[in-house]
């Protein structure tokens, strides 16, 4: 449902969803063991926004979501495990009041009812009870350059995590494997040629947070940053040329570190990583089939 709010100048949205899980599972190793689970969930949401003036706008947004039980981790050994609730709160602010320049803050919230943890892909998933997700976001955004062929604009962004177990012990504090915080500056474009071209790509710098690996935060990777870039460029009909390269100037460790221990008391050879290069570059050629008249 939506509400429109004239005098104020914005709008409310308000829904629900329902969804609604059937599992049988035949567990052949032990047959007793063969859950049959039959359980829905209601997934509320709200949002409001008000834009006082043309270049400003204020919202609000409330949502509800959930993670329901995957058979092997969770229903073998909880059959009675229900879908696991997720809820979200943000505030934000949107400006535009300088002429090509636009700002963004926004602050949030999330709890998680059992927060689902994988050390590295192709590990297995465990869950480590409620979690609670919170941070801010700040983006500056300048068109340095516009016109009919495109546009040249300048960035630079923020964005916070605080990830903390809630009440499941004095030594299980932290979420493992989430940056505190991401930051990147860079510049973006888009020009076109007479020829109908296009020239579009991207260069910024990225600065990675660390994040603890166990727990209890005793075992933690080093922030470190990243240098990034991509070109396309369209050539004949449906042919679009690109390259992208990546360089680590600093640690090359800390991007990929598993914990093969335990989450809470590992030690540093509980720790592998996987180096990245300190170097890399692709290039290449993408070919677009027509679809449709």
């Amino acid at each position: 449902m939506r509400v429109q709010m004239p005098a104020l100048g914005g709008a409310a949205n308000v829904g629900s969803r329902y969804d609604r899980f059937f599992y049988e599972v035949r567990n052949r190793l032990d047959p007793a063991n063969s859950p049959a689970v039959n359980s829905g969930v209601w997934s509320p949401k709200a949002g409001i926004a008000i834009t006082p003036r043309r270049d400003v706008e204020l919202y609000a947004n409330y949502g509800e979501g959930f993670r329901s039980p995957s058979v092997v981790d969770d229903l073998l050994s909880n059959p009675a495990l229900r879908p696991m609730k997720l809820v979200s709160r943000e505030v934000g602010l949107h400006i535009a009041a300088v002429p090509r320049t636009s700002l963004a803050v926004d602050a949030w919230t999330t709890d998680i009812a059992n927060e689902s943890f994988q050390a590295a892909p192709g590990l297995p998933e465990q869950n480590i009870g409620r979690s609670r997700r919170s941070g801010y976001d700040i983006e500056a955004r300048y068109r340095a350059w516009s016109g009919a062929a495109g546009t040249v604009s300048l960035f630079a962004n923020l964005g916070t995590v605080s990830a903390h177990l809630i009440a499941q012990g004095p030594s299980a504090i932290y979420v493992p494997n989430v940056p505190a915080y991401v930051a990147q500056i860079g510049a973006d474009f888009d020009v076109g040629s007479d020829a109908g071209r296009h020239l579009g790509g991207q260069v910024r710098v990225d600065l990675v947070g660390h994040q603890n690996l166990s727990e209890d935060g005793g075992q933690r990777t080093k922030p470190y940053p990243r240098i990034a870039g991509k070109l396309n460029y369209d050539l004949a009909e449906g042919w679009t040329a690109f390259s992208q390269a990546t360089w680590y100037p600093g640690d090359r460790l800390s991007e990929f570190a598993v914990n093969f221990g335990p989450l809470t008391g590992a030690t540093s050879s509980d720790i592998f990583v996987s180096p990245v290069p300190a170097f890399t570059f692709l290039i290449g050629l993408t070919y677009r089939f027509k679809t449709g008249a």
